[in-house]
C-alpha cells in the first residue's frame, strides 16, 4: 500500500507492518500504525534529522492567556517562528558541526533504552543539517512508540520481496502481512510546466533552457508566474505568501505603467550556482530543472528576512525585468498530432511584430482588391474602419469577392477593411500553427492561394504540423468545402 493513495479499509490490528521510508510520511505514520499493529518496523536506506517539537506553541499559550488581542498574538507568534528559523539557518550555515551535535544530542536523549552503535546506524545522518529537510515529530511520539516495544528501526536495503516479507542485502528477513510505502515522490520532469507542452514563440519550452527568477518566473517565458514556497528552515507557506505580493506589485506597476506584458530577460553571462544548496532524492532525480544563478535575483534565498526586501522593496524595474505595451496571447489548451497536451503558443512583443506586418500587407491585398472592385481611382478615400457598404460596396461586388476568395460568412461577419485584414492574418496564423510573415502574403495574396501553400506543407513529412490539422479546424476559420477538399480533407 502506498500512504498516498490511502490505506482505505486495510486492516493493521494485530498485524507485523514493514514502513519503508525514513521522511516526514513515514516519521508521521509509524507512531500511529504501532497503536493498533502487533509491530511495526520502518526500513530505511539511510537515517534522517529527527526533532522534537511541541504541538502546542507554547509562547502563543502564555500571550492568548495574558488577554493580548488574537491579532497580535499571531504578530508576534509569526515572527517569533521567523527570527528562530533565522537563527537557525544562520548556525546550519556557520557552525554545521555543532548543530549536528546539538540535534543528535537531543534525539540521543529520547532514545536511552538504545545502544551507541544501533544509534549511530538508525539516527546519525551522513550529511550536515538543511543539506536534506529535516523531520519533526509532534510531543516527541515518534521517540516513544521507538522505545516501546512495537516498533523497530532497520537501516539496510532491499534485495527482493518474498511471500511473507522482504528480504534485505545483508541476508536477513523481515517478516510482513503488510506492507506500506512511503518513498518519497517524484518532481515534475520538467520543472514548472510538468507534463504540459507549452510553445513560446514557437520554440517548445525546456526548463534547462531557462534560469530562475526569484524562485517566482522564468527568463525569456513572459507573464508566466509560480509559486515555490520554502524548503527549509519555516513553513512553506511564508515564502508562498511573499511570491504572492510580489506578483500583486508587478501587476500593479504594469497596469500603472500601461504594461500588458512583462518578461525576466535571461543572461547568457550570469554565473550559475556550481551545485544545489539540498542534495535530496527527489531533486537528485530531477534530469530536466531550470538552471540557478549564483547571485540574486537568479538565486532565490530562501530567507524571510532577505526575501521581504528583495521581493517587496526592490523596485519592480531592475534592469531585468522588460515591460512591454503589448497584449501577450496565448492559444487554448489542445492536443497535438501525438496526443500531447499543447498549452499553445506564446506570443511576446518580438514575435508580435511579425504579425502586425503580415495584418499590414493582408489590409494591402484587401484594399487592392476592393478598389478593383468598386472601380476608384483611390482607396485612401475609403475608410478602412467604417462599412464596405457605406463605401459604395454592393451586393454585387460582395457576391464577386465571395466567388473568387471568401465564404459568405467572414464577409458578413468582418464588414470594414480593418476587420477583414485582421481576420485573414489571424486566420491563417492559426491554421499553420506558426507566426506568418508578411512573405506568406506576397506569395500567396488569395484564400485558394494560402490552402494549395498549406496543402504543399502538409504533404512534407518533417513539417511540425504534419497530420495535426483537421477539417474541424478549417470549417471554424471559414475555409470552404472545396479548398477543404484541396488539402484532401
Amino acid at each position: 500500500e502506498n500512504p498516498k493513495d490511502g490505506l482505505g479499509p486495510v486492516e493493521v490490528k494485530d498485524q507485523n507492518v514493514i514502513l519503508i521510508g525514513s521522511g516526514a510520511t513515514a516519521v508521521t505514520m509509524l507512531p500511529n500504525l504501532s497503536k493498533e499493529a502487533s509491530h511495526v518496523t520502518m526500513l530505511q536506506r539511510s537515517p534522517t534529522y529527527i526533532v522534537t517539537e511541541p504541538s502546542e506553541d507554547a509562547f502563543a499559550t502564555k500571550l492568548s492567556r495574558s488577554g493580548s488581542p488574537d491579532s497580535v498574538v499571531h504578530i508576534l507568534s509569526r515572527w517569533k517562528s521567523i527570527i528562530g528559523a533565522g537563527i537557525m539557518r544562520f548556525v546550519a550555515k556557520t557552525f554545521p558541526g555543532y548543530q549536528r551535535k546539538a540535534l543528535l544530542s537531543k534525539a540521543r536523549m529520547a532514545l536511552p533504552s538504545m545502544s551507541d552503535e544501533e544509534f549511530e546506524l538508525n539516527f546519525a545522518p551522513d550529511y550536515d543539517v538543511w543539506n536534506q529537510r529535516l523531520c519533526t515529530t509532534p510531543d516527541g511520539d515518534f521517540f516513544k512508540a521507538v522505545n516501546g516495544d512495537t516498533a523497530t528501526i532497520v537501516t539496510d536495503h532491499i534485495e527482493t520481496f518474498t511471500p511473507n516479507g522482504i528480504k534485505l542485502k545483508s541476508g536477513k528477513h523481515l517478516q510482513a502481512d503488510l506492507v506500506v510505502t512511503a518513498t518519497g515522490f517524484n518532481m515534475q520532469a520538467n520543472f514548472p510546466m510538468s507534463n504540459a507542452v507549452v510553445r513560446i514563440d514557437g520554440k517548445q519550452y525546456t526548463a534547462s533552457d531557462h534560469m530562475s527568477y526569484k524562485g517566482i518566473m522564468l527568463s525569456d517565458v513572459p507573464n508566466f508566474f509560480h509559486v515555490l514556497g520554502n524548503l527549509k528552515y519555516v513553513s512553506w507557506t511564508l515564502r508562498a505568501d511573499l511570491c504572492s505580493k510580489f506578483v500583486c506589485r508587478l501587476i500593479n506597476h504594469m497596469d500603472k505603467n500601461g504594461s500588458t506584458s512583462c518578461v525576466p530577460k535571461g543572461d547568457p553571462a550570469a554565473p550559475l550556482a556550481r551545485e544545489r544548496e539540498m542534495t535530496s532524492g527527489y531533486l537528485n532525480r530531477v534530469m530536466n530543472w531550470t538552471k540557478t544563478g549564483a547571485n540574486e535575483p537568479w538565486l532565490a534565498k530562501f530567507d524571510h528576512l532577505q526575501e521581504s526586501r528583495s521581493l517587496l522593496e526592490v523596485p519592480e524595474d531592475d534592469g531585468i525585468m522588460k515591460f512591454h505595451p503589448t497584449v501577450v496571447e496565448i492559444a487554448p489548451t489542445s492536443k497535438n498530432s501525438q496526443g500531447e497536451m499543447v498549452s499553445g503558443i506564446v506570443k511576446t512583443s518580438e514575435s508580435r511584430v511579425e504579425d502586425e506586418n503580415a495584418t499590414a500587407h493582408a489590409t494591402n491585398e484587401v484594399m487592392a482588391t476592393i478598389k478593383e472592385l468598386l472601380r476608384i481611382e483611390d482607396i485612401a478615400e475609403v475608410d478602412p474602419i467604417k462599412p464596405l457598404m457605406d463605401a459604395g460596396f454592393d451586393s454585387l461586388a460582395a457576391t464577386r469577392l465571395v466567388r473568387s476568395q471568401l465564404s459568405p460568412v467572414v464577409l458578413s461577419n468582418h464588414p470594414t477593411i480593418d476587420a477583414l485584414a485582421t481576420h485573414l492574418a489571424q486566420t491563417f496564423s492559426v491554421l499553420l500553427d506558426v507566426e506568418l510573415s508578411s512573405k506568406y502574403f506576397f506569395d500567396h495574396p488569395t484564400v485558394d492561394a494560402l490552402v494549395a501553400h498549406i496543402t504543399e506543407l502538409m504533404s512534407d513529412p518533417e513539417w511540425p504540423g504534419s497530420g495535426s490539422m483537421s477539417p474541424k479546424v478549417l470549417f471554424e476559420h471559414d475555409v470552404d468545402h472545396a479548398s477543404a477538399a484541396k488539402c484532401g480533407l
